[in-house]
């Protein structure tokens, strides 16, 4: 009896993880890339500030 409940909440959120991983995966990688594009740019755009200012 107690395996049975266990493996049915394993199988039950399986099945909906599965197909919402690949746009779960995608918005994240698409997240992580902004990122680091904000992180390079901000670099980018203190370097060129630092420059004008300094």
């Amino acid at each position: 009896m107690n395996e049975n409940p266990p493996s049915q909440n394993r199988s039950a959120p399986q099945p909906r993880p599965t197909r919402m991983r690949p746009q779960a995966r995608d918005f994240f990688t698409t997240f992580v890339y902004v990122c680091i594009a904000l992180l390079l740019v901000g670099e980018v755009a203190a370097m060129f500030w630092l420059d004008i200012f300094a």
